[in-house]
């Protein structure tokens, strides 16, 4: 995963702060205090939230109890947006967009998880390495996440968490000794199930034996009822036909009227049930939400072409700050002004004495040689109290002494024009008149990049309350639209349009309908039209249909299959009541056999399941084992390998005991603690281990390291060594950020002739 921008909104005493990072070596340097911890906690915030309290009452921006802003990381071929708020009081936002799709992720809780595979507490002990923090990552907790991580790719699915269950699974299907469990149950039940079924085999034959005369009895029964069910159709049937020729007509009418009535209901019910009656107003509310959407739509782009075009202006700004801070660095407007008039007037003092004593020196010096040079001097000289030689050679000594004087004179006045060109090369302007151009500005750029700032603010606001205003727009025109089963306004306004041309169709049928109908002047009631109908049942009814003489016949049959019937239901009432006291005291052997067939089967699949579960046991135990012995290994040489590249293979054997913690075999052969290292080599140990560590949890996508003043112990050709680590792990496509207050970091690895981005703060 690489970090590709950093866009600090409010944390901590940062804020509107904007820092592009790079892939590979990342250097971010500068003063203490000067936001680099803030740096590096905002992008752990950003990807797994404040962990507790404490934290976010730390980085809370101050005076205003938010912290919030965007990280954007590219994973897998794929950008991402992460957009993370905080204030104290209300729930935490969250949004990740695929700047790929513009869609956004749902159902993320922590980015960090989602794009590392990895918990915030594994990441925080690997890949970020905090302040004196480096030594902090041993202990169970941890031990335990990364044996769960790498057995089951999660860390609180626990290996001896999963054999507990499977054990105690196991015992609730069948003890160790077989003398308890739902197997043990389960058999012993089958057992008892086997004896009653035998003696409700030999107690059931006379049941069985009335059971099939009752069966015979009761199918003569319907045979008889089908017979009297066809004669008694046949004997109503001319009667119902004669009143079905003059009903027909109205009832067919009454038929369509009453289902043209029932669509129409049933479509405005189903409408309603939908949540929604279609109206004028509601195709008016529709066209002016969809209307109110667009403006806030349009005036929203339109503030973001103006933060763009603001925004485009930036650089102009960063060198107007940049030469604000230089200005700021010498003392100020007044500080560099009066430093050059001192020098000034410092030159011209060392000038005048330094003329002056090459006069002194001047004269001195030819006064010596007319000394030893002309004997005419001699008379002069017999007035002095010293010798001639003696003059010669004070005179001397005094025109050397302020020759002397002349050039320590004029080296200060050269040491005076090197402030004056420092002051110049600083602000790369080739004299003081260009300087002088710049100062006068001072002001008015103090005041440009007020303004440019107070702009980006505005424009940020009005954004933010467009992206409220639109959001408050969408919920309300979804509220709207939802009920209607559309996706959008226009859809919404033509279905509500459909509806109420469908409604209005379907009433002027069943109006239509119902006044042809009641033209008819005649109407039966419910019950009559129904018998008629259940008599002719849609058979002919014209009168040539029916013969007199086969009417009576149906008569007579009908009364002789009445008695017949009436003698066989006593018969299946005495029967009855005779299996009904069999049945009282006798077991049903189907009953019983059907039991013991499902619970032979249910005990077969609970001696699969405890098999499976024994063996899954077995399983996990041996699996557990064998990643506990090669977690501690791995660590250890890898650690070990680069332990030995910073250190000139002066430590190679490094232990890693299954709770991380370290040790080492010294050159007397004994293992020691990592605590008797001298203090910048158990930094070095300890990077190593996260190093070994990152390399091993890491395996869905490599993370960012973060390095905030982390090598400040180790001195300047270690700190090379494992800058080289670092390219070679960047090589890999691993991202390094290296928090630093020193340039050091990037003197080594420009000494090291190491691709890095450098990042001043």
């Amino acid at each position: 995963m690489i970090i590709e921008k950093l866009n600090i909104i409010n944390f901590s005493g940062t804020a509107n702060t904007v820092i592009d990072l790079k892939n590979g070596i990342n250097i971010i340097e500068g003063k203490n205090e000067s936001g680099k911890s803030t740096i590096s906690a905002f992008i752990k915030f950003m990807l797994y939230g404040f962990t507790d309290k404490a934290e976010r009452m730390r980085f809370y921006s101050f005076g205003t109890n938010t912290a919030s802003g965007t990280m954007t990381v590219s994973v897998n071929n794929g950008k991402y947006r992460i957009d993370r708020t905080y204030t104290e009081g209300s729930p935490e936002r969250l949004r990740v967009v695929n700047l790929n799709t513009g869609m956004t992720e749902n159902g993320i809780t922590a980015p960090g998880y989602m794009f590392l595979g990895v918990p915030e507490r594994v990441f925080s002990a690997s890949a970020f390495v905090g302040q004196a923090d480096s030594g902090n990552i041993g202990g169970e907790k941890l031990s335990a996440a990364i044996e769960n991580m790498l057995f089951s790719g999660d860390e609180s699915t626990g290996t001896e968490k999963a054999l507990k269950k499977l054990d105690e699974a196991r015992v609730r299907l069948l003890h160790k000794n077989h003398k308890g469990g739902a197997i043990y149950d389960m058999c012993t039940e089958r057992d008892k199930l086997h004896v009653r079924l035998e003696k409700a085999k030999s107690d059931n034959a006379a049941l069985i034996e009335k059971e099939g005369t009752l069966r015979e009895t009761r199918a003569k029964i319907a045979e008889n009822r089908t017979k009297l069910q066809d004669l008694s159709e046949k004997i109503q049937y001319y009667n119902a036909a004669k009143l079905y020729r003059e009903i027909l007509k109205y009832n067919e009418l009454d038929e369509k009227a009453n289902l043209a009535r029932e669509e129409y209901l049933k479509f405005k019910s189903e409408t309603e049930q939908n949540g929604f009656i279609p109206s004028e107003e509601l195709i008016s509310k529709l066209n002016d939400l969809d209307k109110r959407s667009a403006e806030l739509e349009s005036e929203y782009n339109k503030a973001n072409y103006d933060l763009a075009e603001h925004n485009s202006k930036a650089h102009e700004v960063q060198l107007i700050s940049s030469q604000i801070q230089k200005v700021s660095s010498f003392g100020g407007e007044d500080g560099i002004r009066n430093t050059l008039l001192r020098a000034d007037k410092a030159k011209k003092r060392l000038s005048f004495f330094g003329y002056l004593s090459l006069v002194i020196s001047l004269i001195f010096g030819a006064f010596s040689a007319v000394i030893f040079a002309t004997p005419y001097a001699d008379k002069f000289l017999e007035r002095l109290p010293f010798s001639k030689s003696v003059s010669g050679i004070i005179s001397g000594a005094v025109a050397v002494t302020f020759f002397a004087v002349m050039i320590l004179m004029f080296v200060a006045k050269s040491n005076q024009n090197m402030i004056e060109s420092d002051i110049l090369l600083a602000f790369d302007v080739e004299d003081r008149d260009d300087l002088d151009d710049i100062l006068s500005k001072l002001n008015y750029s103090h005041v440009l990049m007020t303004m440019h700032q107070t702009k980006s603010h505005e424009f940020r606001e009005k954004i933010s309350s467009l992206e409220s205003e639109i959001a408050e727009l969408k919920e309300e025109t979804e509220n709207t639209i939802r009920p209607i089963g559309a996706e959008t306004v226009r859809e919404a306004v033509s279905v509500v349009l459909k509806t109420m041309a469908k409604e209005e169709s379907l009433l002027g049928n069943a109006e239509k309908y119902a006044l042809a109908r009641d033209t008819m002047g005649t109407r039966l009631s419910d019950e009559e039209t129904e018998k008629i109908t259940k008599i002719l049942n849609g058979r002919p009814y014209a009168q040539e249909s029916f013969n007199e003489s086969e009417t009576e016949n149906s008569k007579k049959q009908y009364d002789f299959y009445s008695c017949s019937t009436e003698l066989l239901e006593e018969k299946e009432k005495q029967l009855e009541k005779e299996i009904a006291i069999l049945n009282a005291t006798v077991e049903a052997p189907t009953a019983l056999a059907d039991s013991l067939l499902c619970l032979s089967r249910d005990i077969e699949k609970a001696t699969k399941q405890h098999r499976a579960l024994v063996l899954a046991n077995e399983a996990l135990n041996a699996a557990a084992a064998d990643l506990r012995s090669s977690i501690a290994p791995r660590l250890s040489r890898r650690a070990g390998e680069i332990v030995a590249a910073v250190t000139d293979s002066r430590y190679t054997s490094i232990g890693v005991g299954d709770k991380l913690q370290m040790e080492y075999t010294a050159n007397d052969g004994m293992n020691h603690g990592i605590e008797y290292m001298s203090f910048g080599t158990r930094e070095t140990a300890y990077i190593s281990l996260r190093f070994a560590l990152t390399e091993i949890l890491f395996n869905r996508e490599k993370p960012p390291v973060i390095f905030d003043e982390s090598f400040a112990c180790i001195d300047d050709e270690r700190l090379s060594k494992i800058l080289m680590i670092l390219s070679e792990m960047e090589k890999d496509g691993m991202q390094i950020l290296l928090f630093t207050s020193q340039s050091r970091d990037a003197n080594c690895a420009r000494e090291a002739k190491l691709d890095f981005n450098r990042i001043i703060l």
